[in-house]
C-alpha cells in the first residue's frame, strides 16, 4: 500500500510540475481505480443495494487527486468510471465531468459536490444524499434517484429523460430548462422548486 501511495502521490507531483502531462495521468489514474473497482453485477455490487466493501485507501487517494487537479490543464480529459460499484463520501469535492454511466451509487453521498456536467446515464443513486450538489448540465437519462435527497441542488439544464425520481426530496431545487420528459415524479418533492422553462412530464 505505501508504494502504491507514493506512486499516485508521485503522479500528483507530475501534473503540478509538468502540466502537459495531465491529461495523460488523469487517464492512467481513472484506468487504475477502473481495474480494482467491482463491476455492477458482482457479488461485491449487487445491482440495487449499496456497496458491500469500504474503498481502500490507495483508490480514495487517486479520487482525491484527479477531484483537486488544475483543469485548465486538462485538454478535455474525463474520469470514466462507467459501470462500476463506488462507495464514494465526496462531500464538497470537485467532480466535475466525471462519468458514472450505469454505475452502482446507491447511497452515495455528493453533498456540496460540483458535478457538473457529469453523465450519470442508467446510473443507480437511490437514496444518494445530493444536497446542494451542482448538477449544471449533468446527463442522467434513465437515472433511478428513488428517494435522493436533492434539496437546494443545482439542476439547470440537467438532462432527466426518463428519469426515476420517486419520492426524491427536490425542495428548493434549480430545475431552470431541465429536460424531465418521461421522468417518474410520483412522490416527489418539488416544494420550492425552480421549474421555469424545465420540460415536465404529462400531468
Amino acid at each position: 500500500m505505501d508504494v502504491r501511495l507514493g506512486g499516485i502521490y508521485g503522479f500528483a507531483r507530475l501534473a503540478q510540475d509538468s502540466p502537459r502531462d495531465q491529461a495523460a495521468i488523469v487517464e492512467v489514474l481513472g484506468s487504475y481505480i477502473r481495474d480494482r473497482l467491482p463491476s455492477v453485477g458482482t457479488p461485491e455490487c449487487a445491482p440495487a443495494a449499496p456497496p458491500s466493501f469500504l474503498m481502500p485507501e490507495d483508490l480514495t487517494t487517486a479520487m482525491y487527486v484527479m477531484s483537486r487537479r488544475d483543469r485548465r490543464s486538462d485538454d478535455g480529459a474525463r474520469v470514466i468510471l462507467d459501470g462500476l460499484c463506488h462507495p464514494p463520501v465526496w462531500e464538497g469535492a470537485d467532480l466535475r465531468g466525471f462519468s458514472f454511466n450505469s454505475a452502482n451509487l446507491v447511497g452515495a453521498k455528493f453533498l456540496r459536490t460540483d458535478l457538473t456536467r457529469g453523465e450519470f446515464d442508467f446510473a443507480n443513486l437511490t437514496n444518494a444524499n445530493l444536497i446542494r450538489a451542482d448538477l449544471t448540465r449533468a446527463v442522467l437519462r434513465g437515472a433511478v434517484l428513488r428517494g435522493a435527497d436533492l434539496r437546494g441542488a443545482d439542476l439547470k439544464a440537467a438532462l432527466l429523460i426518463g428519469a426515476d425520481l420517486s419520492g426524491a426530496n427536490l425542495t428548493d431545487a434549480d430545475l431552470t430548462d431541465a429536460d424531465l420528459t418521461g421522468a417518474n415524479l410520483t412522490g416527489a418533492n418539488l416544494t420550492g422548486a425552480d421549474l421555469t422553462g424545465a420540460d415536465l412530464p404529462p400531468p
